[in-house]
């Protein structure tokens, strides 16, 4: 798919980020180290990133250290399930806002699972760079 035509929305949408964030308390994980350093070097930039993690349980136990306000992370780690590190963070931390972006086909009761739980965003990956939001439930 050719994105040249919205790399300036893409960037404006990358600074809205940067605002949105600032300041606050992120941790961030991601089965992709490559996702997650572009994350750092852009629209996390802004904000206190207090830990970048590629799998569940290094994110878990960051989260019971580190106050943090707002988790963001991929479906898809290098070890556990993004949609269960979801569930599992926001029955530990009911006041985290959480936002899972969505690579994979997850089975629609598992989405239905982390929708009951409480996250706070969806965002399907297939709709990156296309101007849509991220679904916030």
């Amino acid at each position: 798919m050719d994105l040249s035509e919205r790399i300036v929305p893409i960037r404006q949408g990358s600074t809205q980020v940067q605002t949105l964030l600032q300041d606050q308390r992120v941790v961030a994980c991601f089965g992709q180290r490559a996702t997650l350093c572009f994350l750092l070097a852009g629209p996390l930039s802004s904000a206190v990133v207090e830990g970048a993690f590629t799998t569940a349980a290094e994110t878990l136990a960051c989260l019971a250290r580190r106050q943090a306000d707002f988790l963001v992370c991929g479906d898809q780690l290098e070890a556990g399930c993004g949609l269960d590190l979801v569930c599992q963070a926001k029955q530990r931390l009911p006041g985290l806002r959480t936002l899972l972006i969505v690579s994979g086909t997850p089975q629609p009761a598992k989405l239905r699972m982390v929708v009951d739980a409480g996250c706070d965003g969806l965002l399907l990956d297939s709709s990156l760079g296309l101007g849509r939001a991220a679904t916030m439930l």
